[in-house]
């Protein structure tokens, strides 16, 4: 499991990437989500939790998300009338309405401080 400390150095280590000249706009904003990831694990691992609970979570977390997947019926009527493109943007919806990018998001943090 990482450790806060291990987090905090990739935090500062990013931190004094960010100050450097030359970066172009994608690494720059690459640089800002990897802080804001980090930021996320750096809550769960303050709070100290066992490894039980990560791994109970992590199985939450998968339900939750498989459940969400699942619950989604594709609008045939769009489908249908060659509408596809509003047809995926409904399923966007959806999966921001019922919180599925929160829950991925917390996913992949208890993973990378799992590995």
């Amino acid at each position: 499991m990482k450790s806060a400390i291990e987090i905090k150095n990739e935090m500062t280590s990013l931190q004094s990437e960010l100050c450097t000249k030359g970066l172009n706009k994608t690494e720059i904003s690459k640089i800002k989500k990897r802080f804001e990831f980090l930021k996320i694990c750096k809550a769960y691992v303050e709070t100290e939790p066992t490894h039980d609970f990560l791994h109970r979570e992590k199985e939450r977390l998968q339900n939750k998300i498989k459940l969400i997947n699942a619950g989604y019926k594709p609008d045939k009527r769009l489908i249908d009338m060659g509408f596809k493109k509003e047809e995926q943007r409904d399923h966007l919806d959806y999966n921001k309405i019922m919180g599925l990018p929160k829950f991925k998001e917390q996913l992949r943090s208890i993973n990378f401080m799992l590995s």
